[in-house]
């Protein structure tokens, strides 16, 4: 990980926070809108939505988005504001945002609409899955089950022609972030590898992207060692997360009849 021991100036990190921090906040002002991201009435989200309903696309998209941009805005304010510099912390919180807005960008992608209608259905079931894992061994969800949910998902795809089993299969975190960094202009996959060995504890992040201190011990072979996280580490996770919820909302522009001409 060579290309995280760059020496890039302090001062170019502080002008680089200075230019991303307003954006930022403008984001967490729009997400807080209930008249932005609102989707034109002849666009192809609305007919999305018909198509997936109630399990509609653009709610879909306007939960990742609203995740995205919560926790952009926490580590930015973490690192930024505060000027919290934890070891893997920032790299977690960007980790997030950047799961969540690949994941709007992955939904709203497809060229057509069959396929976007399939991974719609495939965030939901994915939703029900886990919802049931964390919650039915401790609070039991009385209303449906989850082959009930699952059912009328599998009961949309097929009205449809999609195949049901797909549609409520859900979906790996990886098949997104793939596609996004296969689509977009973004390296979300490498930033996204890093940042979840953060979020995991494992050695090869920490020891591979943070600066070391090392000293002898007692013990042969074993050398002490003290990490530090640096200025240009702390930016970089949420540099990469801000990237991925641009491309998202360029995506949405289009999908929700707003592009430009």
């Amino acid at each position: 990980m060579s290309q995280l021991r760059e020496d890039v100036p302090d001062q170019a990190v502080a002008a680089k926070w200075a230019e991303i921090s307003p954006l930022i906040d403008r984001l967490v002002e729009r997400a807080g809108d209930e008249a932005d991201f609102e989707h034109r009435w002849d666009s192809a989200l609305t007919g999305d939505d018909r198509a997936t309903s109630p399990y509609n696309t653009s709610h879909a998209f306007r939960q990742s988005l609203t995740a995205a941009i919560d926790h952009l805005h926490a580590a930015k304010t973490l690192v930024h504001d505060v000027g919290m510099l934890h070891l893997g912390a920032p790299a977690t919180l960007a980790r997030s945002a950047l799961e969540n807005a690949a994941t709007g960008w992955w939904l709203l992608e497809p060229r057509g609409r069959d396929e976007r209608v399939l991974r719609t259905l495939r965030w939901y079931s994915r939703n029900f899955r886990d919802q049931h894992t964390a919650l039915d061994d401790t609070t039991p969800i009385p209303e449906r089950t989850l082959e009930q949910k699952l059912g009328k998902v599998r009961a949309i795809a097929a009205k449809r022609g999609l195949n049901p089993d797909q549609a409520a299969g859900g979906y790996k975190m990886s098949t997104v972030i793939e596609a996004h960094t296969a689509g977009t202009r973004t390296d979300s996959k490498f930033m996204w590898q890093l940042a979840s060995g953060f979020a995991h504890g494992r050695p090869w992040a920490y020891l591979g992207a943070l600066s070391q201190d090392r000293r002898p011990s007692d013990e042969d072979g074993i050398m002490k060692v003290r990490l530090t996280n640096t200025v240009q580490l702390g930016l970089w996770p949420t540099l990469t997360a801000l990237d991925a919820v641009e491309d998202t909302l360029r995506l949405w522009e289009q999908r929700a009849g707003h592009h430009r001409t």
